[in-house]
């Protein structure tokens, strides 16, 4: 195992993966009166991520630029979110593992390195053991967003029951979780995408159906009524009392990427491309958006984009590369933006981090990612 180094600390360090990537929420507090950032300074910068090493996905965490591997027993991991408070580095992901010769995701959780043990839920059904020929029950995990409050770690994470009786299938449903220090909640049918807490209250965003929403303390907020197309929230942040939702939705097959604020929409697309907002981080009155913009009908090239207060600019420049930036943190006056990007020609892929639009590379290049990666920055 590789040891990393930290200040304070060692760190020893697709089913629903596809279609849906949480992105890491701005850790700004709240703010009352929100003042204009500080001055730009020192942090550091933890990136979680996952990369193609001989054949098999690997889950890994750089900080400040100098990876770390995390320990895996199985044949494929995946991270989704990272959070760090009182120097404990908390990541969330999921690994695949074999059922009943069917391929299965389990939730993961790593504290400073160490995988802890994460129990399969089985709050909707008794799970079926394996020899029972007739009758199967299989559960699907994935971990999707961690959020440290004080002392509390909260993680949202979707599942998937799967019931079939005599090779027929009785049961095929998705349902939205979210657990506060391991003791689940569930949020009804749904997928999810990302959680934060303010105040006590719990915002976890996500998709019902066609509609995207967000649930406050297990409580539901369309954003979306479905009657356009299929819409997802994607990333939320609570500052002085305003929640800020990210997201997109479909119009006639073209995604626009959408900012709501205390329900209220915004688009961010201004042209015919699609685009797709996935993070969002807001500090000093100034609201962070990052995502994606497809150059090339299809998404064969696309642009890492962010958005400042609605106003675009783009990371890569989509005429070589499909590119996207899913995580947004913001330090002062830096803002900091974590995505891959993928070359064309010669299919190397690459992490990146950009600083206030510079960036910079944290792998050698790979033939496989693993869908996204999530930033956290510490002052």
């Amino acid at each position: 195992m590789i040891m990393l180094r930290f200040p304070t600390l060692h760190l020893q360090v697709l089913w629903l993966a596809s279609s849906l990537v949480a992105c890491k929420k701005d850790e700004t507090t709240e703010e009352p009166n929100p003042e204009p950032p500080p001055a730009s300074s020192s942090a550091d910068v933890y990136v979680t991520g996952a990369e193609n090493v001989g054949g098999t996905m690997v889950a890994k965490v750089w900080f400040n630029g100098t990876e770390s591997t995390l320990p895996s027993a199985s044949q494929s991991t995946h991270t989704r979110d990272i959070d760090v408070a009182s120097s404990d580095v908390h990541v969330v992901g999921y690994h695949t593992t074999q059922v009943d010769n069917q391929l299965v995701f389990r939730r993961d959780h790593w504290i400073n390195g160490a995988a802890q043990t994460v129990a399969l839920d089985t709050i909707y059904g008794v799970y079926i053991p394996e020899g029972n020929t007739s009758m199967r029950k299989r559960f699907y995990e994935q971990s999707i967003a961690v959020f440290l409050d004080g002392a509390d770690v909260y993680t949202c994470y979707t599942r998937k029951v799967v019931h079939t009786e005599f090779g027929n299938t009785v049961l095929d449903s998705t349902y939205a979780m979210y657990a506060k220090n391991n003791e689940t909640y569930g949020l009804g049918a749904g997928q999810v995408t990302d959680i934060h807490v303010a105040n006590g209250d719990v915002y976890v965003t996500g998709r019902k159906g066609d509609r995207a929403l967000y649930w406050k303390n297990g409580v539901e907020h369309f954003l979306t009524d479905g009657s356009i197309g299929q819409a997802t929230a994607m990333s939320i942040t609570v500052v002085g009392g305003v929640v800020h939702v990210a997201g997109y939705e479909n119009h006639s097959g073209q995604n626009k990427a959408k900012v709501w604020t205390n329900g209220t929409e915004t688009v961010l697309t201004t042209g015919t491309n699609t685009e797709e907002a996935l993070g969002i981080a807001v500090s000093g009155g100034v609201v962070h958006v990052c995502g994606l913009e497809h150059t090339v009908p299809g998404g064969s090239k696309s642009a890492a984009k962010l958005w400042t207060n609605g106003v675009a600019q783009n990371l890569t420049d989509g005429t070589a590369s499909k590119a996207q930036a899913f995580s947004i943190a913001v330090n002062g006056s830096d803002v900091y933006v974590t995505g891959q990007e993928q070359i064309v020609l010669g299919n190397d892929n690459f992490i990146r981090v950009w600083k206030n639009g510079v960036a910079s590379t944290l792998n050698a290049g790979s033939d496989n990612l693993g869908g996204k990666t999530a930033i956290k920055v510490v002052p």
